[in-house]
């Protein structure tokens, strides 16, 4: 099983994907033109999936744990992968070196790059949030106010706010500098999701009453709307890069695509 997948933001490789079996592929560089046609990757190579044509598995990295979460930097330079054994690992794909960072015991459940590719946070099942400081290899800043699993974390665009939702059904805006919340964002239901938009200060969070809320911050204060439609809990979601659409993905085995000014899906 496929437990996450995560496009590289530079030429270098196309993608990686870690599965269930413990076991983290990439492959090397190749342009996917559409409707291209996808091979099945040989069984002796580890991976039970497809690929398109013309892809090379570059580098297999076999893991102690199952692999939760999956993320590059965004100068695509590193790949940080989050696991049961209760530990980060950043893997530098130039000096083909791997960082281990330590947490309590608990899983990590989610992790999230800075926009200056510094600053590393995770996010584990012991109610933690934690900070690494990936040039000097050291722990940056510790976050405590959950008090249940963090399941999503999202850096704002100037990387001046990190938000953070989990099963208390709290958001905290915080502050990575003081390690204090600047917003704390209360809601009736569990937070599973987070995404800042790229282009202004606007949060979108999923909840497991299946619904989005759209947090746009301003003079004026919070100004907040509700995006309904989903049957099921809201697990993923994603802007798009100018902004404009936001796309979420679901237990009622949907993807929507949303235009948040309407405050319907285009597509379903």
């Amino acid at each position: 099983m496929v437990a996450a997948v995560e496009y590289s933001k530079n030429a270098f490789f196309n993608f990686v994907c870690a599965t269930a079996g413990d076991v983290i592929y990439s492959t090397k560089v190749g342009k996917l033109e559409k409707g291209q046609e996808l091979m099945n990757v040989q069984k002796n190579n580890g991976l039970n999936g497809r690929v398109p044509i013309g892809f090379k598995l570059y580098k297999t990295i076999n893991c102690d744990a199952r692999i939760n979460e999956l993320v590059w930097s965004p100068d695509g330079t590193k790949l940080a992968w989050g696991s049961n054994d209760n530990v980060v690992r950043v893997w530098d794909i130039q000096k083909e070196t791997t960082q281990t960072f330590p947490t309590n015991n608990a899983w990590i459940w989610c992790l999230a790059w800075s926009p200056d590719n510094r600053l590393l946070a995770s996010g584990s099942g012991g109610q933690t949030i934690d900070i690494w400081d990936t040039q000097n290899n050291k722990i940056y800043q510790k976050l405590r106010k959950h008090t249940g699993s963090v399941f999503s974390l999202a850096w704002s665009s100037d990387g001046l706010i990190l938000a953070s939702s989990s099963i208390d059904g709290i958001i905290y805006l915080w502050d990575p500098k003081t390690g204090e919340p600047k917003k704390v964002l209360e809601g009736d239901y569990l937070a599973r999701s987070t995404a800042w938009s790229r282009i202004g200060p606007i949060l979108a969070s999923g909840y497991h009453d299946n619904s989005i809320r759209l947090w746009a911050f301003g003079k004026n204060g919070i100004k907040v709307n509700d995006l309904i439609g989903h049957q099921d809990l809201v697990y993923s979601l994603a802007w798009s890069p100018d902004g404009n659409l936001l796309a979420s993905s679901s237990a009622d085995r949907s993807i929507r695509i949303w235009n948040p000014k309407m405050g319907l899906p285009q597509s379903c």
